[in-house]
């Protein structure tokens, strides 16, 4: 089961609590797994609903004003930024970056977005971002568990250099332990205007199995959660102000995907 323990003694701005849940010893089988489940969201709606609802807010007030929230995640974190763009119950001005894009345009190989070297290389996010435009309201949504990688901080610092406001979904335990692999030595909860803690812990599994060995990894389960409450606020904002919110509908019903209008 969880033991939720403080990461740190200190608090950093807009990173929620702080309280990571560390990994413990159990059997790891399914019933496991979903006793996991069950607690890491309960441990999020205790400590992050606040982080979230701030972040709800800012993106709400960019995407009301017209702007369109540009959404960036490697390897696993991907998974993350396709649950706020481009899916069925998501918001139309929600857009995702991809490094896949690089290697579809001859910019990367593929062997290195399969190993992993590519998120870790500033130059990526640079080349991705490159030839996007921007518009004064919009804003940036960047998803890393670890925090570290070059690509990243960089997409998160390139937004800040265009004087668009930043959300980050990462985990603070891991965060804090490791050190940064951009030049900058930022981390990614350092360059964020707002952070939201997915609450996973360092090297992200939870049952342990031998020492050091270790099963289910929470941090896509929490983030995919984070990013559906944080999808809800942005759409709470807009009823309250008496707008249709832009959702996207299936395109695997009888009508197009489209948004709401």
């Amino acid at each position: 089961m969880w033991d939720s323990r403080l990461a740190s003694s200190t608090r950093d701005p807009g990173a929620g609590d702080g309280a990571a849940l560390a990994p413990l010893g159990a059997r790891a089988d399914a019933a496991e797994v979903f006793a996991v489940a069950v607690n890491l969201l309960q441990h999020l709606l205790e400590q992050q609903v606040g982080a979230i609802g701030e972040a709800g807010s800012l993106l709400a007030g960019r995407m009301l004003a017209g702007g369109t929230v540009h959404v960036f995640g490697t390897g696993h974190s991907r998974a993350v930024a396709m649950e706020l763009a481009g899916r069925a119950g998501g918001l139309g001005p929600m857009q995702e970056l991809v490094l896949d894009d690089l290697v579809a345009s001859g910019i990367a190989d593929k062997s290195s977005l399969l190993d992993g070297s590519l998120e870790r290389r500033p130059e990526a996010a640079q080349a991705l971002v490159e030839g996007v435009r921007t518009g004064l309201d919009d804003a940036f949504v960047v998803i890393s568990h670890s925090g570290c990688n070059g690509a990243p901080v960089e997409m998160a610092l390139e937004a800040r250099r265009r004087h668009l406001p930043v959300v980050a979904i990462t985990s603070m335990q891991h965060s804090r332990l490791v050190e940064s692999r951009h030049p900058s030595g930022l981390r990614l909860f350092e360059v964020a205007d707002v952070c939201v803690d997915t609450c996973a812990p360092y090297a992200d599994t939870v049952l342990e199995v031998a020492p050091g060995v270790g099963v289910c990894s929470v941090s896509s389960l929490a983030g995919v959660a984070i990013a559906q409450a944080l999808t809800a606020e942005v759409v709470a904002h807009y009823m309250r102000a008496g707008r249709k919110p832009p959702l996207l509908v299936s395109r695997n019903l009888s009508g197009q995907a489209r948004p709401l209008h």
